[in-house]
């Protein structure tokens, strides 16, 4: 039971097991049964259960700790063998001490691998969904104003030329905000707040409405599901009024955004995106709930909770 007992602790805790083991060798044979000592006066068993912890140890722990778990076991053996069997011994134990301790450094080296795709996987992620929140939004306002122009403005030249240029003007904010955008990939700088996304909804042409509470409505998460609710609005419901709600109850953030039926027709396009999987995927990754669908009335609502800390 001495001899074999470590073994039920190597996978839990190796250190404990090994010094177990290099107990059981120091007490299972005392020196005066063999004064001169036998080529292995222990129980057979310890041939396998005293290298073995030293190779667990070698496999979880940090080569110091294995270097004294192997010394010592050298030492232990060296105390109980013949003379001629010390090299044997020793190369023993340090041959199984360097093999776990080589094994460790390849798992830990492919761990690190493994982590460091994940994080660049997670970042070019988090890119992606940042251009297409910044970029899409631009856009559709930028589109908006072009496609409802003809119903917008009379045949006044100076009508139509301060149209195009307020769509300038936007295209020039939505290279500003690429270029936060990407300065935000290595700083903390201040993404706006909801304000401003309004205020750049309604010189497109759309019709908003807003209660913000100053406290949270320039928080990321607010502004990223704002901006993508306005971009869907601009995209899917021409015409349609918006009411955006941005609120702090009960220590959470409450994003509430809703349109009416469209009254113009849709703005040409692919089908899909990543719209709404890319708020649902930022708000729930900050331990928030999302929902989104149609209205009884032919509109579309998006409400989303999300805890402030």
């Amino acid at each position: 039971m001495a001899a074999a007992g470590p073994v039920a602790l190597v996978h839990s805790s190796p250190i404990i097991a090994w010094r177990l083991a290099f107990l059981a060798t120091l007490v299972t044979v005392p020196p005066e049964v063999v004064p001169g000592g036998l080529a292995w006066p222990w129980h057979p068993i310890e041939l396998l259960v005293l290298p073995g912890t030293v190779l667990a140890v070698a496999l979880r722990h940090r080569p110091s700790a294995v270097s004294w778990a192997a010394a010592l076991s050298c030492v232990a053996m060296l105390l109980r063998v013949s003379p001629q069997d010390a090299v044997t011994v020793i190369v023993l134990i340090t041959l199984v001490a360097v093999t776990g301790v080589q094994v460790r450094r390849r798992v830990v080296a492919r761990q690190t691998a493994e982590q460091t795709r994940r994080a660049l996987a997670e970042q070019r992620t988090l890119l992606a969904r940042e251009l297409h929140d910044v970029v899409g939004h631009h856009m559709s306002l930028i589109a908006v104003r072009a496609e409802s122009a003809p119903y917008r403005l009379d045949s006044h030249p100076e009508a139509r030329n301060a149209e195009f240029t307020a769509i300038a003007g936007a295209s020039r904010d939505a290279l500003n905000d690429m270029r936060r955008l990407v300065g935000h990939l290595s700083t903390t700088s201040d993404p706006g707040g909801v304000g401003s996304l309004v205020d750049r909804a309604r010189a497109a042409g759309m019709k908003v409405s807003a209660h913000l509470d100053s406290s949270v409505e320039s928080t990321v998460v607010a502004v990223r599901v704002v901006q993508e609710a306005l971009t869907n609005a601009a995209r899917h419901a021409p015409g349609s009024e918006v009411t955006v709600n941005v609120a702090l109850v009960d220590g959470a953030i409450h994003i509430d955004i809703s349109n009416t039926a469209a009254t113009r027709p849709a703005l040409s396009g692919p089908p899909g995106g990543n719209g709404l999987p890319g708020m649902r995927h930022r708000v729930t990754s900050l331990g928030g709930t999302f929902h989104a669908g149609p209205t009884f009335e032919g509109g579309y609502r998006v409400e989303v909770i999300v805890p402030l800390s």
